[in-house]
């Protein structure tokens, strides 16, 4: 309607041609029609990455594990994707524990229990998965975190925060 007032204001001296109105016109829609849109999607969008973890918090806890852990020490997350970004084997080769959020047969649990006990992961990242899978079937896992590990690590910048922790038995050693 703005640009019909303008056309017909503009008298016959100015007035474009039916033709070159219409392309006119049309450029206009699209143009504001982007703009619109961009607009909209404006008010949307953040600035930050709208994943669980920042790049910066997965290439931060990565980069320590794949400096600090042997190629063959275990790392036990509720994320896997930890110890694939170091290239590190997960806790008894669990690829899967959001599985765990489900929960476990009583027997299962025993067996994974028992292996935590005797056979303790290097590396342990509390990445706020790990407390909901292996926090949630081990009853005595907070326990075992406290008494066993160190924390060494941690990253922010997430929508949990993440800690790594290792193991002070191993830590002993070196």
């Amino acid at each position: 309607a703005v640009l019909a007032a303008i056309w017909l204001a503009a008298g016959p001296r100015h007035a474009m041609s039916r033709a070159n109105f219409g392309a006119f016109a049309g450029a206009v829609l699209v143009v504001g029609a982007a703009g619109l849109m961009y607009a909209t999607a404006g008010r949307e969008l953040r600035a930050d990455y709208e994943t669980v973890w920042s790049p910066q918090s997965v290439r931060k806890i990565a980069g320590y594990l794949e400096r600090h852990a042997a190629p063959g020490d275990e790392v036990l997350s509720g994320a896997v994707m930890w110890e694939l970004q170091a290239d590190r084997p997960p806790f008894d080769r669990i690829s899967h524990p959001l599985a765990f959020m489900f929960g476990m047969q009583p027997d299962s649990a025993a067996a994974l229990e028992q292996t935590l006990e005797a056979r303790p992961p290097a590396f342990v990242v509390l990445d706020g998965y790990t407390e909901q899978t292996f926090g949630a079937v081990l009853p005595d896992f907070q326990q075992v975190l406290s008494e066993r590990y160190a924390l060494v690590d941690s990253a922010t910048g997430a929508n949990f925060p993440v800690r790594l922790y290792e193991l002070r038995e191993r830590m002993a050693r070196e």
